[in-house]
């Protein structure tokens, strides 16, 4: 499945998006007209949120730089959770593979300036170094 936002070089604050984004990714009109979108909490542990994917640029050395692109998609469940300090770690599926993740939160800037801080599961990849 594709990303529903995809940024080249993404900016360091609040991610560019629109309402018809927003909603794809699985915002309702209350909680844009709200400002927020929080974890949907399941049973066993489980969080249901959007998930956020970044791809790391590395620099000569292989050592990673900076973030090269950020993807969005649609919501999904962290599964296998377990406590790491604040943030919960576990397991989300996406593209098919299951990925390590953590839970955070991002900020989203619609075009008419307004904030909307939603919470996040970000999916981690495993890091691979130039040849």
């Amino acid at each position: 499945m594709k990303p529903i936002i995809r940024l080249e070089n993404p900016p360091a604050g609040a991610i560019p998006a629109t309402v018809e984004q927003l909603k794809y990714l699985g915002f309702t009109q209350a909680e844009i007209d709200a400002g927020e979108k929080r974890f949907e909490h399941l049973p066993y542990g489980r969080f249901r949120a959007i998930v956020e994917r970044a791809e790391w640029a590395h620099d000569s050395h292989g050592m990673t730089a900076e973030k090269a692109a950020l993807e969005f998609y649609a919501v999904r469940t962290l599964t296998d959770t377990r406590q790491n300090g604040y943030a919960m770690d576990g397991r989300v599926s996406l593209n098919g593979r299951k990925h390590s993740a953590f839970t955070t939160d991002q900020l989203f800037q619609l075009p008419d300036g307004r904030l909307i801080s939603a919470d996040v599961i970000f999916a981690r990849e495993s890091t691979k170094h130039p040849k």
